[in-house]
């Protein structure tokens, strides 16, 4: 990393812990209530034996660490993917490629600004040989209206359909069980973070080559996310080389001497 490079993350691990000093005290107000002889956060984190950390290292940062902090990326995500139901199948196979949207269940898309929403329609129409799957979750906006290549729903069954061999790449947020789910699939992805965790979840698909990061700021420049679903389209190296089956390394057995 660069000198300004670290300086930003100095400043934002400063401005973390003083975020996370604010929730901790609001959240010791309320356990106080049931137990007030608790210690507080803070000397809870100080003295307690092992840390549970929802990291893989195989693809993580490289990062400090010690023996009481345990990995265990991967654990908030199921380890089971059914084959898709004859509704999704069809969707599937209505064309030889098939893209996925979803930007998770907190930052939901129909909150998005309209500049960016006509930024992803316009980009569907560009490409008529592609399917658009977009997690959408106000059907009353009718955006699917007018676009054949566009499917809308509420919901969909992400983690089938990221296992399916059919589904060419996903657009998301980024989020930890995304972006666990996605790796574990080995599906290229196009990461567009919007808070917390997802910028640095982003940075880590673009630094093991998993696919291609965007800013939310990029939805506002016609033609910028064509660029990126061409690219993962059509270039030749695999974005997928990183692929990492958490599945089967839960099972796997490891001694060094």
């Amino acid at each position: 990393m660069s000198f300004f490079d670290r300086l930003s993350n100095a400043m934002a691990s400063t401005l973390t812990d003083i975020v996370m000093r604010m929730v901790a005290s609001n959240l010791e107000q309320v356990v106080k209530m049931r137990m007030p002889n608790l210690p507080s956060v803070k000397d809870l984190l100080a003295t307690n034996s092992l840390i549970f950390y929802n990291s893989e290292p195989l693809v993580d940062f490289p990062k400090l660490t010690s023996a009481r902090t345990i990995d265990i990326g991967g654990i908030t995500v199921s380890a089971e993917h059914n084959p898709l139901n004859e509704t999704w199948s069809n969707i599937l196979n209505l064309r030889s490629k098939t893209i996925l949207i979803s930007f998770g269940s907190i930052a939901n898309s129909f909150n998005m600004p309209e500049e960016y929403k006509r930024t992803i329609l316009s980009t569907i129409k560009s490409f008529p040989y592609v399917t658009f799957i977009w997690k959408y979750e106000k059907p009353e906006h009718k955006i699917s209206e007018g676009i054949r290549n566009l499917v809308e729903s509420t919901w969909v069954p992400q983690r089938d359909l990221l296992y399916d061999p059919r589904l060419s790449a996903f657009i998301t947020h980024c989020g930890q069980g995304s972006t666990t789910e996605s790796i574990d699939a080995g599906i290229p992805l196009i990461v567009i973070p919007v808070m917390g965790d997802q910028m640095r979840n982003a940075y880590q698909i673009e630094r093991n080559g998993n696919g291609i990061r965007l800013e939310k700021s990029d939805l506002a420049i016609v033609g910028k996310l064509g660029e990126a679903i061409r690219e993962v389209l059509e270039n030749e190296k695999p974005f997928s080389m990183t692929e990492v089956r958490f599945s089967n390394m839960r099972q796997m057995n490891i001694c060094c001497l």
